[in-house]
């Protein structure tokens, strides 16, 4: 259905264009107020939708909330300015999504706000320089998190380097829905893989094939998180080893990492697991694993 509909957004904007290429402005200005007449009517159907969901007391929260959290009609919602959630909660709940990526110590990243341009600008705290994984997670796993969550953000900056992506316009956002509603850029630096989420506890350790990548997921009571399956120290599999709260000790050599510190090696030696920018949604795992080596 979002493919469906991206494509009905491009041929849209394809049409519109046609229309201003023939040069008579009556007929493009006509256009414009057909399309924003449609648009007009169907937000206010939306909205009449939503104020009925809405009055149906807490189901109705509980609707309203699993409609937002779908991409697709959070998409149609941005649009007409009716989500829920305003976009800095969207923003602040992305970016703790992905802190545990984020420093071996007190990393940390601060949401300065959305400026009149549609540019987000965070500033990273405390000691990353520590941490593998700091440049990954800035252009990963944070923009692929907020962009889910907030996807009219036109672009992110983060520690003053701005990477522009296309602006989005409030009419074709509808048609953006798949590239501007949680997708993650498709470049070169990023490379995301889609598993099926493991049967884990918390407590316990999952290895995973992704992509021929062999990944360890952790389960603690709150979280998940992975890291390349291999310790630091011995270089052997981490399939047999133990966690207790958040101290993951290697079986072979008895490394201890913190993993809910980026893998920070316990003993205090300058040794880190690799951490892999992780994402849940739907019942499955996205992990970020473009930038491990092979």
């Amino acid at each position: 259905m979002a493919d469906k509909l991206a494509q009905v957004g491009e041929r849209l904007e394809v049409v519109l264009d046609e229309l201003a290429s023939t040069g008579d402005p009556s007929i493009n200005e006509r256009a414009e107020e057909l399309v924003s007449l449609m648009v007009e009517l169907y937000g206010g159907g939306l909205e009449r939708i939503l104020d009925l969901i809405a009055a149906d007391g807490e189901a109705g929260q509980v609707l309203l909330r699993r409609l937002a959290d779908d991409e697709l009609v959070q998409a149609l919602l941005i649009v007409h300015g009716l989500h829920p959630v305003d976009l800095d909660q969207r923003v602040t709940d992305a970016l703790e999504s992905v802190r545990p990526y984020l420093g071996s110590h007190s990393g940390g990243v601060e949401n300065l706000g959305v400026d009149d341009t549609g540019v987000l600008h965070l500033r990273l705290e405390g000691n990353c320089e520590g941490c593998p994984s700091s440049r990954v997670t800035v252009q990963s796993a944070i923009e692929d998190a907020v962009r889910k969550a907030a996807p009219e953000i036109a672009a992110i900056d983060v520690a003053g380097v701005v990477e522009e992506e296309p602006r989005v316009g409030n009419l074709l956002q509808i048609g953006g829905l798949g590239a501007n509603s949680g997708t993650p850029p498709q470049t070169a630096r990023q490379e995301w893989a889609t598993v099926p989420r493991p049967e884990i506890v918390a407590g316990e350790v999952r290895p995973l094939d992704v992509d021929g990548l062999s990944v360890l997921i952790c389960s603690l009571e709150d979280d998940l998180y992975a890291y390349r399956n291999s310790c630091a120290s011995c270089g052997s599999l981490l399939d047999q080893s133990h966690l207790e709260a958040e101290q993951l000790t290697c079986a072979v050599c008895g490394q201890a990492y913190n993993v809910r510190l980026a893998g920070r090696s316990i003993q205090g030696a300058t040794l880190h697991l690799q951490p892999l920018p992780l994402l849940q949604q739907n019942g499955s795992l996205r992990i970020a694993t473009s930038s491990v080596p092979r």
